[in-house]
């Protein structure tokens, strides 16, 4: 099982791909980030609050557990792709093990590439 401040670091790793367009790794950490953390603390407030004072800080460990010269990298999704994936986060009911665990390996299928 993985701690929540771990786990995104494990969700970043998947952004690192390189794409001709769409947004850079940073700029899709601050995508997708925030819903991810809001839906954490909505599912799991507990958890969350002994991983992270406010979702700022949960969506800047997020940022910070990216290498830097990774960060101004192209993201392996393009903005339409993170935009499903968001609307996916948002829609995943609590009970999915990733908000119980923070364990981001039950991520939507969207999210793959993102």
């Amino acid at each position: 099982m993985l701690e929540p401040r771990h786990a995104l670091v494990v969700v970043f790793g998947l952004a690192l791909g390189v794409a001709a367009c769409g947004p850079t790794v940073e700029e899709a950490a601050k995508e997708f980030l925030p819903p991810f953390c809001e839906k954490f603390r909505t599912c799991n407030q507990a958890a969350f609050d002994r991983a992270y004072p406010t979702i700022d800080a949960c969506v800047q460990k997020g940022i910070s557990g990216i290498a830097s010269d990774d960060l101004k990298k192209r993201s392996a999704c393009n903005d339409e792709e993170l935009d499903v994936c968001k609307s996916d986060i948002q829609k995943l009911d609590c009970s999915n093990p990733m908000f119980q665990t923070g364990d981001t390996s039950q991520l939507p299928a969207s999210c793959k590439g993102c």
